[in-house]
């Protein structure tokens, strides 16, 4: 007996020493996976985080603000180039996503595309000739190509906001709202006026298939004799957002890196100058993120008309004041 209680016990203990070892094994694995995302994480932010950033100090209303760091600023142009050949077509809409990573909030500044600002204009040959307050969304067509007209609109943003740095763009070619829309499975909207085209009366609620969705979001009566049609358009384009942001932020919640699947199905309508681990950290970040209807901004001004086309002219102390509540902290 003592003989078989002895070779239980050296089996028990060879048991023992597998679990050990097993136990050991797998935690070595996850601490593994653990800081292979952390540094993907961190290589993400850094790609996205780059030199861009702002110094200077702001005086407003007494007070010293500095420009907070924690922002990431994502332009998102919507391209325009239906219908137009030999073109890379116009930045038609213009929304600048900024994440706070200290304080997990998204906020959105949509950018009417009228809006007059600095704009670096070309000739036929690409030699640059002078920089004019144009139209916005002029900027984007003046690029050699989509990356270079992204570019360009970055530049016309930035200057529009002050210097505000722009950490990176993110292009959408109107014919790939309907993906866009058929990503998230389709977004549900209380429609906020007639479209025709898309067969939706004001005030019914509708899920957007893929065509009624891109109509949705692009249709304007740019012929109207009525100035400032852009306005209604870009309250729709807001709803959307809002609504498409907020299905998407539930399938990143569940998995983050499904933004690299999205992307691959985007491609061909989408170009961005994010890398793949700036995707998955901004698709980690957003995902805890708040975002509210409240969080979309558009910054005050008024229209007027020169020479047929409508002209947005920002209200330049306003403007001031939302740099400051969106984009600054108060330097104690």
């Amino acid at each position: 007996m003592p003989l078989f209680e002895n070779m239980n016990m050296k089996s028990n203990s060879k048991v023992k020493k597998k679990l050990l070892i097993a136990a050991v094994a797998v935690l070595a694995i996850v601490v593994a996976v653990i800081l292979v995302c952390a540094a993907y994480l961190h290589a993400g932010r850094s790609s996205l985080r780059g030199q861009r950033s702002r110094d200077a100090e702001m005086l407003y209303e007494g007070h010293s603000y500095m420009y907070d760091e924690d922002n990431i600023n994502i332009l998102c142009i919507g391209v325009d180039a239906r219908g137009e050949a030999d073109t890379v077509g116009q930045g038609d809409a213009l929304i600048l996503v900024t994440l706070n990573v200290r304080d997990k909030t998204i906020r959105c500044l949509n950018i009417n595309r009228d809006t007059l600002a600095p704009v670096k204009v070309f000739g036929v040959a690409g030699k640059y000739i002078t920089t004019q307050n144009l139209q916005a969304a002029l900027a984007f067509s003046y690029g050699s190509d989509v990356a270079d007209g992204a570019e360009l609109t970055e530049y016309t943003v930035s200057e529009l906001l002050d210097g505000l740095p722009i950490h990176a763009y993110v292009t959408l070619d109107f014919d790939g709202i309907s993906k866009m829309n058929e990503l998230v499975g389709g977004v549900t909207v209380k429609a906020m006026e007639d479209l025709d085209r898309a067969d939706i009366r004001q005030g019914e609620t509708v899920t957007l298939s893929g065509e009624q969705a891109v109509y949705y979001v692009t249709e304007r009566n740019s012929a109207s004799e009525d100035i400032g049609t852009n306005a209604a358009r870009m309250d729709r384009q807001k709803q959307y957002m809002c609504a498409w942001c907020g299905l998407l932020k539930e399938k990143l919640k569940r998995n983050p890196l499904k933004i690299w699947d999205m992307y691959e199905q985007m491609s061909g309508y989408i170009s961005t100058d994010i890398s793949r681990t700036g995707m998955l950290y901004l698709a980690w970040k957003f995902a805890g993120a708040e975002f509210t209807d409240d969080g979309m901004y558009e910054f005050p001004g008024s229209y007027e008309r020169e020479n047929y086309y409508d002209e947005y002219i920002v209200d330049d102390a306003a403007l001031k004041e939302q740099l400051v509540e969106m984009f600054y902290r108060e330097v104690e």
